[in-house]
């Protein structure tokens, strides 16, 4: 069996990369992970994951929009005719 190169050479991480921090946002969740896992009830506001299924009509406005090819994104002060829905 013939070696690779790949496999001969040692994968390093160079010293900048390595000093890269988890994202605080992810210690949060962790913790608030664990505290779950030890029955404490928890509201965890930090990924902004809810804890509840999508709603279904949330689920078909996005089916709608895909088939639509409404796909691309907004102007930065959003959609005129939601802004005019919502306010």
């Amino acid at each position: 069996m013939q070696t690779r190169t790949s496999d001969v050479h040692e994968r390093r991480v160079s010293e900048r990369a390595s000093s890269i921090n988890e994202s605080t946002i992810f210690v949060i969740a962790g913790e608030a992970k664990r505290m779950q896992a030890q029955g404490i009830d928890v509201i965890s506001l930090s990924t902004g994951e809810p804890d509840f299924p999508t709603p279904e009509i949330i689920k078909q406005a996005g089916i709608k929009a895909i088939a639509d090819n409404f796909t691309k994104y907004t102007q930065s002060d959003g959609i005129p005719e939601l802004r005019a829905a919502i306010a």
